[in-house]
């Protein structure tokens, strides 16, 4: 919601009456002169001028704007109603005009291809209709917000396969954003392939929603419903982090995902049952990982660092790096919480378990990092109350109001 000044204020202030005669002079930039005009205490002008914008409005674009003032100033009913606009205006703003746009090729003046201009205005289409749809979901207005999401998906499902799956995924992923996770689920169990639904499922942020094992039966369902997971080609060397995009090692990647956030939402006892039937020992490794991380974060150092113990050498045959890095990421987020918890002996120790000096380097750093934060916060809080709940004594003006000289008068 917008800061408004106080009503009246621009009838008794001679300062605000010119500042908003000012502002309602101004030719052009309505959205931003609403705005102002709304904060400096005089609504009625806002919602005029926000009038004058949306009948000038040329797109979709330009309605979101509008609308987005209206909802910070509280109009809910006529933010709904601009939405409705939106949607049912032109969804592509000026891109319409690559239909018809020339372009110097070799010294030629040429006419785009229409073809490639037709693509890169539809693109916009599944784009905008899910901002559209997020706005009317915030306001309450679930039945619309549903409405859109269906039509943006509609006109994901019309675009070429190229765009076709990005686009789909998009929509999805606004969907979970703006609230409606069920309905996102659903999305992504309606997709034919499994790495769609595996793609889809990494754009959504699970976490605090895999707690509930129902749900989670459900995700892994997605994943396990054309049989048996792709294998790793035996010539590959690569790193997780570079598949979590692709469905290589989907079922793993994904239980990766799901377990850290688990840990992360305290359910630690689930998340390393869960790790642990991770295939993949490297992307188990990462798991586990992850998981000594929440942990530490809780305060729980002890088992944190009996879960870092359990990350097993990675096997060579899988394709994937064999070194110990795992358990080295768990370890130096291990000695970071302990540093940040003010335990610099306990994040010493737990850096000395690296062994190689170098990795035990970019542990004291860690280290370093987190005491300079913790002081700062120290600074600015102030100083350290004494037994008595006061500010220590040094810092009390003596009674009498006389502080204590150094024989050549007052310091």
């Amino acid at each position: 919601m917008l800061a408004l000044a106080a009503p009246g204020q621009q009838k008794s202030d001679p300062a605000v009456a010119r500042l908003l005669r000012e502002l309602q002079a101004w030719d052009g930039e309505p959205v931003t002169i609403a705005r102002a005009q709304a904060q400096a205490g005089d609504p009625a002008a806002a919602r005029a001028t926000l009038q004058r914008a949306i009948a000038h409005a040329s797109d979709a674009r330009g309605l979101l704007a509008i609308e987005q003032v209206q909802a910070e100033m509280g109009d809910r009913d006529a933010a709904l109603k601009t939405l409705l606009m939106a949607r049912n205006s032109d969804l592509v703003g000026p891109s319409r005009a690559l239909a018809t746009a020339t372009i110097s090729v070799n010294g030629r003046v040429e006419r785009l291809d229409p073809d490639l201009a037709a693509r890169v205005t539809n693109r916009q289409i599944p784009r905008t209709l899910p901002d559209i749809a997020i706005e009317q979901f915030r306001l309450g207005d679930r039945a619309a917000a549903k409405a859109t999401f269906e039509q943006a998906l509609r006109s994901a499902r019309t675009l070429e396969p190229d765009d076709r799956r990005w686009a789909i995924v998009q929509v999805i992923a606004a969907r979970a954003e703006a609230g409606d996770f069920d309905a996102a689920l659903k999305d992504v169990a309606s997709l034919a392939g499994r790495a769609e639904r595996f793609e889809a499922l990494t754009q959504i942020n699970l976490r605090d929603r895999v707690v509930d094992t129902t749900v989670l039966g459900r995700i892994l369902r997605m994943i396990d419903a054309d049989g048996v997971p792709p294998k790793l080609p035996q010539d590959s060397i690569l790193n997780p982090e570079e598949l979590l995009e692709g469905p290589l090692l989907g079922r793993d990647n994904l239980q990766t995902l799901i377990a850290v956030a688990r840990a992360e939402a305290g359910d630690i006892t689930g998340a390393i049952r869960l790790a642990n039937t991770i295939k993949h020992i490297q992307v188990q490794g990462d798991a586990l990982a992850g998981i000594a991380a929440a942990q530490a974060a809780s305060g729980d150092i002890k088992g944190a660092l009996e879960t870092a113990g359990t990350i097993r050498p990675p096997d060579p045959k899988q394709g994937l790096i064999t070194h110990l890095r795992d358990q080295w990421d768990a370890l130096r987020e291990i000695a970071a919480a302990q540093a940040r918890a003010g335990d610099v002996a306990g994040a010493l120790a737990t850096a000395d378990r690296l062994g190689p000096r170098e990795l035990r380097l970019n542990a004291w750093i860690v280290i370093a990092e987190e005491l300079g934060r913790r002081n700062h916060a120290g600074r600015r809080a102030g100083p350290p109350a004494g037994p008595d709940g006061r500010p220590p004594a040094i810092l009390e003006r003596p009674a009498g109001n006389a502080w204590p000289t150094s024989g050549r008068g007052d310091l």
